[in-house]
């Protein structure tokens, strides 16, 4: 089984997001993401967190999640049109994909 690797900084690192997207809980590894800060958007009512550029010692920290192919296409449709999805390497040299704008 192919696993592609998913760093989330926001909703996705939680429990009932998880069993609602994905299908289920994912345990993740603590990571951190260079040269970003974490921003936010609105859509309609609702504010959420998106990467922003920033300096090179700036970074992020949250999750790599291990999906299977099916399973990240689940998160595609979650984070719908606000975002896209990006390769990024964190800070344990991973290559993960990642949502940004």
């Amino acid at each position: 089984m192919d696993l592609n690797r998913l760093f989330v900084y926001g909703t996705l690192r939680e429990a009932r997001v998880q069993d609602s997207v994905i299908g289920r809980r994912v345990v993740g590894r603590p990571a951190r993401l260079y040269g970003y800060t974490k921003d936010s958007i609105r859509q309609g009512l609702s504010v959420y967190p998106i990467l922003a550029a920033a300096d090179p010692k700036q970074f992020v920290d949250g999750e790599v999640l291990d999906l299977t192919t099916q399973e990240l296409e689940r998160t595609d449709e979650y984070e719908g049109a606000p975002y896209r999805r990006l390769r990024v390497t964190v800070d344990s040299g991973d290559a993960c994909w990642v949502y940004m704008q």
